[in-house]
């Protein structure tokens, strides 16, 4: 079991390996899905490889960002940087770029991103066919279909997020960050409205804001099914990784380990809360914290008495000099923030006051008595790194001896010539082969096979030891004989077009039979549109956004692999010729482009699209509806509303929220916040489809008839310049 661990810098790198990691998961400075952490250069990446192979931990790095024409051939040279200096695997979310590494670089390992938002046997199947050799599951993933994954016999593997911070919407699914804040989660650079505060209902409330992950007490049941266990934490602290990947360490391999106190370390390094996830089906009513949506600590006691900045504390848990606490009054609206720099217990200053006593320590407000105090940070220690275990043997001909370590996968020798010895000198030797000071290893056990009594000088003996030791170091840092990679090819992938579809310049999406009357009282004069529907009718079923099986096989509009159709829609992340071909190849007749594309990045991909595959491609492009900023398992309407069970069919009224955003409820049960305004591009409809766009679309989520038909009078009336949203100007 691969028990995988976050590293956002060096120190947090050291610290996963000092805490028993068996693989890390980092970054560059580009094209990772965590721009803001430290990540690596290419020198500190190479350097990280190095550092890790040498302690037995496998380094994956992602590329997990959308990517667009213009940067393929950077990121694909960076692919190739990472192949040459022995990287184990990447993480890669653009199906595009995935297709081009197995093609030009079959030997490296390639997983599925979670931003590819895998959920089903059927999106690992289609993932399986495309290449990839692990799949990062869905954080919404329950264990019945993992356990199904595995039990279908598929040879893949799978790994699944078992701590740490969630997001509130389907990964790869959310746009919240790039239409409302300009910086696209997509790309790396998500500013986590999630956790901001929001009204709703009239109460002000951090509603998209989950608590942690944390599955510790069902570990063990988990890791049945999977091939590795992810901690979350690129943004994390170095305490915060050793932590956590220690206390999963223990619980995963120590007997009668106690939980609680492993959870209770776990949380002083960071938590927002504990949820088992939906990966353990918790109920939608466990899943946030309202309340709070940063780091909360643990509870280690209350407020006796508060005077003259001191405050008096009962403790429940014990406090060291040096912690960092916050004081909340009773009713949530006073707080104290504190470093403890000199407490007493009895009149006398201490370092530690063990739980039970009650210590004074200097505060900055006058608390009130039984206000509650968190420790929220402990002191950073120093981790020590292990010693790399290995074998030395000893052995010797008629001039020399031989020794020998191993670290049971590589095998370094050397020579050295000794004399005739009268006295058994062998404790000697194998003294000086064991004193391995400051290196990384540590001889576990000596095989003497020696025929004779010899004497060898001690310097030579060392110097043999330490040359020996620098080899084996060099062996086990470079893992992979990949010869370099000259030449970088596009894989053409055979399709076969299906060009009915091409002649349909318009399509127009209902969700509701009021609308699909309308649109079908519209396309009585209109005969070249297609109606794709939210609900079952007779062609065209517009799928629910995590829909992975399609229905009564219908043509289906889809958003997501195992649900294969003969169109993609919008969102479904595709944003570079490369991932077009690969739609294509995978079935699919029309293909939409992601609304997060500009009129340049289009252009740059339908010229890209023509230049390698002498083809035009059958594009769809969003140019009216509410976009899906948020798409979402959990239901704050139906928390909010205090419901048990879903279908409670509220997000089907007039609910705005933030008082500004709509809300609208699948077939799922899944909820979708939609934009403050509609994107709204009709009258640029000549110059998009000069741009090489086939085919529009009109998305309708929960407009009325009025609204509906003066869209369609828009539509029809090429004179007009049409109105963008306001965060929308300058798209076009």
């Amino acid at each position: 079991m691969e028990l995988l661990a976050p590293a956002g810098s060096f120190d947090v790198l050291k610290a996963a390996i000092a805490s028993g990691c068996d693989a890390v998961y980092l970054a560059g400075k580009n094209f990772g899905a965590r721009a803001y952490a430290d990540n690596f250069s290419f020198d500190e990446l190479v350097e990280a490889i190095k550092f890790a192979h040498r302690y037995g931990v496998k380094v994956y790095v992602t590329v997990n960002t959308l990517i667009f024409d213009e940067e393929l051939d950077d990121v694909i040279n960076y692919i190739k940087f990472l192949y040459e200096n022995d990287c184990d695997a990447v993480i890669v979310q653009d199906l595009g770029l995935a297709s081009i590494i197995r093609h030009n670089f079959p030997l490296l390992a390639l997983h599925a991103s979670t931003q590819i938002n895998a959920q089903t046997l059927e999106d690992v199947k289609v993932l399986k066919e495309l290449g990839f050799s692990r799949v990062i599951m869905g954080r919404e993933t329950p264990l019945e279909e993992i356990k199904r994954i595995r039990e279908s016999g598929i040879d893949i593997e799978l790994e699944v997020f078992i701590h740490g911070a969630l997001c509130m919407s389907y990964s790869g699914n959310c746009l919240f960050s790039s239409f409302e804040g300009g910086r696209s989660g997509n790309r790396g650079r998500c500013a986590q409205p999630c956790r901001k505060s929001y009204k709703f209902l009239g109460k002000d409330g951090f509603y998209l804001s989950p608590k942690d992950l944390c599955t510790i007490d069902n570990i063990k049941e988990i890791s049945k099914y999977v091939d590795s266990l992810k901690i979350e934490g690129r943004m994390k602290s170095s305490s915060y990784v050793y932590e956590v990947v220690k206390s999963y360490k223990m619980a995963l391999n120590e007997k009668n380990v106690n939980l609680e106190e492993l959870k209770y370390n776990m949380q002083i390094a960071f938590n927002r809360g504990y949820t088992k996830g939906f990966i353990l089906d918790v109920k939608n009513r466990d899943f946030t914290n309202i309340k709070k949506s940063n780091h909360q600590g643990v509870l280690i006691g209350e407020v006796v008495d508060s005077f003259n900045n001191k405050t008096t504390i009962k403790l429940s848990h014990d406090l060291y000099d040096g912690d960092s606490i916050r004081i909340v009054s009773v009713d949530g609206k006073k707080e104290d923030s504190v470093i403890v720099n000199g407490m007493y217990v009895n009149g006398s200053l201490v370092k530690v006051a063990k739980s039970g006593s009650t210590v004074i320590v200097r505060s900055h407000e006058r608390m009130k008595e039984k206000d509650l105090v968190y420790l929220t940070k402990r002191e950073e220690n120093e981790y020590p790194l292990p010693k790399v275990p290995v074998t030395a043997i000893l052995e010797n001909d008629d001039k020399e001896m031989t020794l020998s370590f191993t670290d049971g996968i590589n095998k370094v020798k050397g020579k050295v010539e000794y004399e005739d010895a009268i006295s058994d000198t062998k404790e000697r030797i194998i003294a000086q082969i064991k004193k391995t000071g400051d290196t990384i290893y540590q001889v576990d056990k000596v095989l003497d096979k020696l025929t004779k009594n010899i004497y060898v000088n001690i310097k030579e003996i060392n110097e043999l030891r330490r040359s020996l030791l620098n080899e084996l170091t060099l062996l086990r840092e470079k893992r992979y004989k990949r010869s370099s990679v000259k030449d970088i090819t596009y894989p053409y992938l055979d399709i076969k077009k299906d060009n009915t579809l091409i002649s349909s310049p318009l399509s127009i999406v209902v969700s509701n039979k009021e609308q699909l009357q309308i649109i079908k009282e519209y396309q009585k004069t209109h005969k070249d549109i297609t109606i794709y529907t939210r609900f079952n009718s007779d062609k065209y079923v517009y799928l629910p956004r995590c829909e992975s099986k399609t229905k009564d096989k219908k043509e289906v509009v889809s958003s997501n692999l195992g649900a294969k159709g003969k169109v993609s829609s919008v969102y479904f992340n595709v944003t570079n010729s490369a991932t077009v071909r690969v739609m294509e190849y995978l079935g699919y007749d029309k293909v939409g482009l992601s609304v997060e594309l500009s009129k340049k990045d289009i252009k740059k991909l339908v010229n890209s699209y023509y230049n390698r595959y002498h083809d035009k491609p059958n594009l769809e492009m969003l140019v009216y509806g509410y976009i899906e900023l948020m798409y979402m398992k959990h239901c704050f309407i139906n928390k909010a509303f205090g419901y048990d069970k879903n279908h409670c069919n509220e997000c089907k009224k007039d609910l705005l929220f933030d008082n500004k955003y709509q809300v609208f409820g699948d077939s799922l049960c899944h909820l979708a916040l939609l934009s403050r305004d509609p994107l709204y591009l009709l009258g640029k409809t000549s110059e998009i489809r000069e741009m090489g766009v086939s085919s529009l679309v009109i998305d309708f989520h929960k407009e009325k008839e009025e609204e509906i038909i003066n869209v369609l009078k828009e539509i029809d009336d090429p004179r007009s310049d049409g109105y963008f949203g306001h965060y929308l100007k300058e798209v076009l």
